[in-house]
């Protein structure tokens, strides 16, 4: 505290209250007030008080300005470093959900690329069938399938209706599979 100061100041420097007074043109009684902490003194007799006293304004007043400013800038600072590690943490998040997404996606359509064929060539007996999925302006998916026997020039084509959504679809395809083989037949 300021009063505090000023007393340690003057008796440091061997003034009686009436020296110091007189070097700076006031009275005993204002030292005394300002060591009592009854008073303080006002800007001018601050700036003489601290030549008289051989210190600086900051260090007289205990450098509340200079722990002010210096509280401040550790605040920030403190708030900075939170901020970078949230950030840290949301652009390691975003990162790790793109990444999972690109995986789910590629996974997705590898399945789809896996399950999908322009066509499927089947054998059965002595007849090869052609099995292709086509789609509508409508999204709706068909099935054709074009059964040729051996030796004959002429084959019989049949559509059917395999829906609107790919699962469906898949599911179609791979019963109309599973039916060829569980009957004898291969399909490439």
């Amino acid at each position: 505290m300021l009063n505090e100061k000023i007393l340690k100041l003057r008796k440091r420097l061997g003034y009686s209250q009436e020296e110091l007074g007189n070097l700076l043109n006031v009275s005993r009684q204002t030292i005394s007030n300002w060591e009592l902490n009854g008073a303080t003194p006002n800007p001018e007799q601050l700036k003489l008080l601290s030549k008289v006293l051989n210190v600086s304004i900051d260090e007289l007043l205990d450098n509340d300005i200079q722990n002010v400013l210096e509280n401040k800038i550790i605040n920030t600072e403190n708030l900075t470093k939170k901020h970078l590690k949230i950030s840290k943490i949301i652009v390691i998040t975003l990162y790790f959900i793109i990444l999972f997404t690109l995986i789910f996606i590629t996974i997705y359509f590898l399945k789809i690329k896996n399950y999908y064929q322009d066509e499927y060539v089947c054998k059965l007996d002595n007849k090869t069938i052609y099995v292709s999925l086509s789609q509508e302006e409508d999204k709706s998916f068909y099935i054709e399938t074009y059964f040729e026997e051996k030796n004959k020039n002429e084959g019989n084509l049949e559509t059917y209706y395999a829906g609107r959504d790919l699962e469906t679809v898949f599911k179609s395809l791979d019963t109309l599979k599973k039916y060829i083989i569980t009957h004898g037949g291969k399909c490439k």
